[in-house]
């Protein structure tokens, strides 16, 4: 009975410990600043990149810019606003993101809207591709 007994709480513990790795292991891995300035900075330098390969104009570069971060801006706030349930706040966020679609739209033109896109595009596959 004791052997039972003893071999039950082995595979119990045994389990529980596997169970509790493959958690651990799909959660997200926390980034130190340095990493996030790395990742930000990159992200700044492929956005450079875009602009450039695309034609953009000073002009439309400034216009650019600022239409992505009030977009940036709004759906931090809808991140950070909890009164929302979170249908209410994916809804509100895709509705942002029309938003700042048509107005990227309006300023660069659907070509070259679309170019730029495709451009962004080929960018992240290069870079999941390393």
């Amino acid at each position: 009975m004791k052997k039972l007994l003893v071999t039950v709480f082995a595979l119990g513990t045994l389990s529980f410990a596997a169970q509790a790795q493959t958690s651990t292991a799909a959660a997200k891995p926390e980034l130190t600043k340095e990493e996030k300035a790395k990742l930000k900075e990159k992200q700044e330098q492929l956005l450079t990149a875009s602009f450039k390969e695309a034609n953009f104009t000073d002009e439309e570069i400034v216009k650019v810019s600022t239409i992505m971060q009030d977009g940036k801006k709004k759906r931090n706030d809808l991140k950070k606003n909890t009164a929302l349930t979170d249908a209410e706040r994916e809804a509100q966020t895709q509705a942002t993101k029309d938003e700042e679609k048509a107005r990227l739209i309006e300023v660069l033109g659907k070509d070259k809207y679309k170019a730029w896109k495709d451009i962004q595009k080929k960018q992240k596959a290069a870079e999941t591709a390393q």
